[in-house]
């Protein structure tokens, strides 16, 4: 005999307050074998993860940081009965909300940080001799309205003007071997839904020097902390180039960028982690002078 879980939802996206709904579908069982006890529980959990690149510091942190039950919920689907033909199924519904004295945080993987919902099954036959796989859980993307909002910021857009120039970007014992370049640019907003777009543009006004390529990354920020000792690491999430070659003066470059499911979630700050959000704009010259801008943001749902 064996079991899985489906979910009456492709997708496997929910948002909090919504009801889970699949079954645990039963196969090859023989007729007359006795089950009882089967529950299924939704667990949601964030627990910290030793990435090879920061072993050394945070073997400190993360033993004092265990994981974090912020979901369980539980429902009998049936309390026993007898299995009656050889493919059963046993309908489930599970509301996604906290677990008392925590609040939902929506779903993450991170390189430090991980968020994770799933939906396990258990449950027991009598007769020793017929057994039932334990079905592999199934992960659920859990969403949370309202996430990454803090007390008094507004949602609407504010517009971010921009001017790079060699002393915005260098100390003045740097000036003299750096080119002379002048770039303006807009972000549409340092605030943004996570369903919509990052959007801006840039216009490269001067450059004594020729552009090699112009790209656009989106950076995550971990910290986690535990009494008096911490960890930050800015990781980069994906990066997208937005001009090759030396652009024309004067021409408005676009900027636009999705943000990418799993890997990124609402600006999370909780009780031992941060999780953070920022774009970088990278120029390069050609004669491999870089030069970064970091424009740090908001993420919401």
């Amino acid at each position: 005999m064996k079991c899985e879980l489906q979910l009456e939802r492709s997708s496997r996206t929910y948002a909090s307050g919504e009801e889970i709904k699949g079954s645990l579908i039963v196969e090859n069982a023989p007729n007359g074998v006795h089950y009882n006890s089967l529950s299924l529980v939704l667990e949601g959990y964030i627990k910290g993860q030793v990435s090879m690149k920061s072993v050394g510091a945070l073997d400190e942190i993360l033993p004092q940081v265990p994981p974090i039950i912020i979901c369980r919920q539980t429902q009998i689907a049936a309390e026993r009965g007898i299995f009656s033909s050889s493919k059963t199924g046993f309908p489930f519904s599970i509301r996604v909300v906290a677990q008392e004295g925590q609040s939902l945080l929506e779903t993450y993987t991170g390189v430090y940080i991980s968020i994770q919902y799933e939906i396990k099954a258990s449950f027991n036959v009598t007769e020793g001799k017929n057994k039932i796989s334990t079905p592999v859980p199934i992960k659920v993307m859990i969403h949370v309205p309202g996430l990454g909002i803090i007390e008094g910021m507004s949602r609407s857009p504010q517009v971010q003007p921009f001017t790079i120039t060699p002393t915005s970007v260098a100390n003045p014992s740097r000036l003299i071997s750096l080119p002379e370049f002048r770039i303006e640019g807009e972000l549409s907003s340092n605030l943004f839904e996570l369903d919509k777009e990052f959007s801006g543009w840039i216009v490269i006004v001067e450059a004594t020097k020729p552009i090699k390529s112009i790209d656009l990354q989106l950076i995550r920020i971990e910290s986690i902390f535990s009494g008096d000792t911490g960890f930050k690491e800015p990781t980069e999430v994906q990066s997208l180039q937005v001009a090759d070659g030396d652009v024309r003066k004067g021409a408005k470059i676009p900027l636009y960028m999705l943000f990418p499911r799993q890997f990124t979630c609402p600006s999370t700050f909780y009780k031992k982690f941060k999780i953070e959000f920022e774009i970088n704009l990278s120029i390069l010259f050609i004669d491999g002078y870089q030069l970064t801008k970091n424009f740090p943001i908001y993420l919401i749902r």
